[in-house]
This record gives C-alpha cells, sequence and structure tokens, in this order.
C-alpha cells in the first residue's frame, strides 16, 4: 500500500535562508511533529549521499529510518530514498520564490507493509494534517529566528 502526501508553505524568508534551515536534517526534530530526534552524516552542510537518521513516534510507535540524499541543487531542491526501517519512505524537498518570501512543498511517499498496511486508514486521515501542522511549525520557527537574510534576500 502507498500513500503520498504533498504539502507546501510560505515563509517569509528568501528560498535559501528556507531552504538552509529545512536541509539542516540536524534539526528536523525542531518542526517535524512526528520527529524526535534526527542527525545526518557526515557531519556539516547536507549534500548528495548524506545519509539520514530519523527516529519517530507514528501511532504509538517508536519507527527508525535510514535514509540518503539523493538529489541535491541548492537552494531548490532535495530529494532523499530509503535504506532501512519498517516503513519504507520517500521524499522531496522543493523551493521557489513567492510573494513575501519562499514556498516550499514537500512530498512524502510512505510504502505500508505487513502490520502497518493496518494502519492505512488511519495514516491517510492523520499524515496530511501531521505535515500541515509541521510546516506551520517550519515557517513560524524560521520567521523568529534572528540573523536571516529576510524574504527579499537582502
Amino acid at each position: 500500500m502507498k500513500l503520498t502526501f504533498v504539502r507546501s508553505v510560505t515563509v517569509a524568508r528568501s528560498v535559501e535562508d528556507t531552504f538552509a534551515y529545512a536541509s539542516d536534517f540536524n534539526r528536523a526534530y525542531e518542526w517535524r511533529d512526528e520527529v524526535k530526534a534526527s542527525r545526518a552524516t557526515p557531519a556539516g552542510p547536507m549534500r548528495l549521499g548524506t545519509q539520514l537518521h530519523e527516529e519517530s513516534v507514528l501511532a504509538g510507535r517508536r519507527v527508525v529510518t535510514e535514509s540518503v540524499v539523493d538529489a541535491y541543487e541548492a537552494p531548490h531542491r532535495f530529494s532523499f530514498a530509503h535504506l532501512s526501517g519498517p516503513m519504507p519512505v520517500s521524499g522531496e524537498y522543493v523551493f521557489e520564490a513567492a510573494d513575501g518570501g519562499a514556498r516550499m512543498t514537500y512530498t512524502l511517499r510512505v510504502r505500508l507493509r505487513g502490520g502497518w498496511a493496518l494502519l492505512a486508514p488511519l495514516f491517510r486521515l492523520t499524515g496530511g494534517r501531521t505535515m500541515e501542522r509541521s510546516l506551520a511549525k517550519f515557517a513560524e520557527n524560521l520567521e523568529s529566528e534572528p540573523g536571516q537574510s529576510g524574504s527579499n534576500g537582502a
């Protein structure tokens, strides 16, 4: 069973600032509701081949996922592919200029198998709302950070 979720948020920051915050995977737990811990290897800025470790809680269960950055075009997009974990996921973040700042569009693809497939109706119902809450928190966090360049890159 495959599920795909696509959501966007407009942030009052430049495309570069928005990309920088989203691609700092060590900070994903700050804004993604389901993520309790995250880290990127090797240390430093994300790049093609960066490995992503994520610990989440989904449907009350702890889920550890390993992914790899399989496309990286700063500051316009990056995507990730599943390496290991009970729930294969892949996705893409796309960044573009928008009125008042930057728009980030997040696409998440989830493949449910085994016992997880039984939870498909729950994930269909809650997945989009979880993404919307996370993207709202992303915008709030980034817009409140000092030292950013602002929506016009100035």
